[in-house]
């Protein structure tokens, strides 16, 4: 997400790089919250910046106004999203500070939120992201040692490289006898779908053959 944090700083230094000068011989205060600095020109006071009023005339506003109450001055006369928000767009497609978890659920779906300290979205706790992007849940493959092997009753004995316990299991169509015999006494992979148990409809993979099979009992 570092494209994140380049946007929200090209957005935000612009103006501090690229300020707007007023000339201060009629007056500042037609400008709002302005003064005449010494140089002769109108320039907002702390906390405000340049931009424009309904007239279409160079005007002093807060950051809050501009960009959201979700954005605060900064020390060089600009403004920064507040510690939890980031820059991006209101309504109308113009810079807005929004909550990064607004931002990040918008772009990765629900289960996704905005850590401040990595300025950057993660997927919450148990996801991980997709090939499209979106917080999914995560899928847990896990070795299990293939010990004793039943192809005609479809049954295995089969022990996790996890945890070490022992599974009796009865597996469904999908895995073919002959491709099954070479995993005696050798790794299968067991998909457990979201937890850590063998249940039924985890998924057997022998991943030399391409073959996959649903569990469809196991002790």
């Amino acid at each position: 997400m570092n494209q994140l944090k380049y946007f929200t700083f090209f957005v935000l230094a612009v103006l501090f790089i690229f300020p707007l000068k007023v000339n201060a011989s009629l007056g500042c205060l037609d400008y709002g919250m302005a003064y005449e600095d010494f140089d002769g020109y109108c320039k907002c006071m702390s906390g405000y910046i340049w931009d424009k009023n309904i007239l279409g005339q160079p005007y002093c506003v807060s950051c809050s106004t501009k960009y959201g109450y979700g954005a605060t001055s900064d020390f060089s006369g600009g403004c920064k999203c507040m510690s939890g928000y980031v820059m991006g767009k209101n309504f109308l497609g113009e810079p807005y500070c929004i909550s990064g978890d607004t931002y990040c659920s918008d772009k990765h779906g629900y289960h996704s939120s905005y850590n401040s300290l990595a300025q950057a979205c993660e997927c919450d706790s148990g996801y991980t992201f997709g090939d499209n992007g979106q917080c999914v849940e995560k899928q847990n493959n896990v070795y299990f040692y293939l010990k004793e092997l039943d192809t005609d009753n479809k049954q295995a004995i089969i022990r996790s490289n996890y945890d070490y316990a022992y599974y009796l299991i009865t597996y469904g169509s999908g895995c073919y006898s002959f491709s099954f015999d070479n995993y005696l006494h050798d790794n299968i992979v067991v998909n457990l779908g979201t937890d850590f148990d063998v249940d039924r409809y985890d998924k057997i993979v022998l991943y030399d053959d391409d073959e996959v099979c649903d569990i469809v009992v196991g002790l």
